[in-house]
């Protein structure tokens, strides 16, 4: 059985989580670490960063975690992630709220 955790949707406000409805992102060769959850009262997929000491303490917890490791033998910048999973989508979504993709693309066509 998972704990409960104490955090904070950015529509609802403060509420309290099941550690195992968490999905934690851990890139131990960058030493970073992420973590979503889906707030029960309004749906919305939290993302934020995690740091990397918390990490094990969320899987004592009960929080689902999935460790990327970066190949020594991959050229530097390209790493081998596991499946896209919801995380990465809400990831993206957050993203393109923040950027304009339409202009993004026009600075790199030049």
């Amino acid at each position: 059985m998972s704990k409960r955790i104490d955090s904070r949707c950015p529509t609802c406000g403060p509420l309290v989580v099941d550690a195992g409805s968490v999905d934690v992102h851990h890139d131990q060769a960058r030493g970073v670490a992420r973590y979503s959850f889906r707030c029960a009262s309004c749906s919305e997929v939290i993302v934020g960063d995690l740091h990397e000491a918390i990490v094990p303490l969320l899987v004592q917890a009960g929080a689902q975690v999935t460790v990327v490791c970066r190949s020594p033998e991959l050229p530097e910048g390209e790493r081998i992630d596991a499946p896209i999973t919801e995380m990465h989508v809400a990831a993206a979504v957050a993203l393109l709220d923040r950027v304009d993709p339409i202009a993004a693309l026009l600075a790199i066509d030049g």
